[in-house]
């Protein structure tokens, strides 16, 4: 039988793949533009890091929040 392996991402790859995401939905992105979201990518990783759950509930939306907890 296979297992599953599970993968860990740190900070630096989920800034990168936020960013990869980024560029991909705006057609023309000047490299200051890029430089700026990854930093700020890399920050919300950072903080969300050293976060609980509940902090992080009430930082999401009712909107996204109720087809979830049904």
């Amino acid at each position: 039988m296979s297992e599953k392996v599970r993968v860990q991402r740190n900070n630096r790859d989920v800034a990168l793949e936020l960013t990869q995401l980024y560029i991909n939905k705006h057609v023309a992105v000047e490299l200051e533009n890029i430089e700026e979201a990854y930093s700020r990518f890399y920050a919300l990783s950072c903080y969300l890091e050293t976060v609980d759950n509940y902090t992080l509930k009430e930082l999401i939306s009712e909107e996204v929040l109720s087809p979830i907890e049904r």
